[in-house]
């Protein structure tokens, strides 16, 4: 078997997002932001933001796949200097 027909692991999604909490939380703090500024009251923004914190961290939990040229820090070099 040649070194490149491993199958990186990296590359898969085969879990959630790392940082998609904190993608869920900036988005419900977006929320109240601007549910507060159409004049929502503070009760109804937080419950509001509640709800996008929920949608979207299953959502980036369940879908999220890494973009096909991120990079995930594997020290295994891919050179192809053949002898």
């Amino acid at each position: 078997m040649d070194h490149h027909d491993h199958i990186d692991s990296a590359n898969e999604s085969g879990g959630p997002f790392a940082a998609g909490w904190l993608w869920a939380l900036v988005a419900a703090v977006v929320t109240v932001v601007l549910a507060r500024w159409f004049g929502t009251p503070m009760t109804g923004a937080v419950l509001v933001a509640l709800g996008v914190f929920v949608v979207f961290s299953v959502l980036l939990a369940q879908f999220w796949e890494p973009p096909a040229g991120e990079t995930h820090g594997d020290d295994h070099g891919h050179g192809h200097g053949h002898h």
